[in-house]
């Protein structure tokens, strides 16, 4: 995957408006925080994928290469401590990310 922002974006959204917008206006903060968690991550992740849902909760899907999951998943872990925003899981070799930053102070 490409390591900066807009490849990210990009992948996410693959070139839907609707999600692009939804992503930008309401869930910025939630996606440069998603971006930070996971791009030294780049080279591994295969595939990922944005599950729309609420505007207070961005919803994230990826799948990494062969045996880097579990090494991943425990890194993530450690980065977000015990964060009340960041929810990350693994389910049928995909890492689920859920962002529930607040987004009040954006202008």
């Amino acid at each position: 995957m490409d390591r900066c922002m807009s490849g990210y974006v990009q992948a996410l959204t693959d070139n839907n408006v609707e999600f692009l917008d939804e992503i930008f206006t309401s869930k910025y903060r939630k996606f440069i925080k998603f971006y930070y968690l996971i791009s030294e991550y780049s080279d591994k992740i295969t595939s990922i994928k944005y599950n729309q849902c609420t505007d207070d909760v961005l919803k994230i899907s990826l799948s990494v290469t062969g045996n880097h999951l579990d090494k991943i998943m425990n890194s993530l872990s450690k980065k977000i401590g015990n964060s009340d925003d960041v929810l990350i899981y693994n389910q049928k070799k995909m890492i689920h990310i859920e962002i529930t930053s607040d987004e009040s102070g954006l202008p």
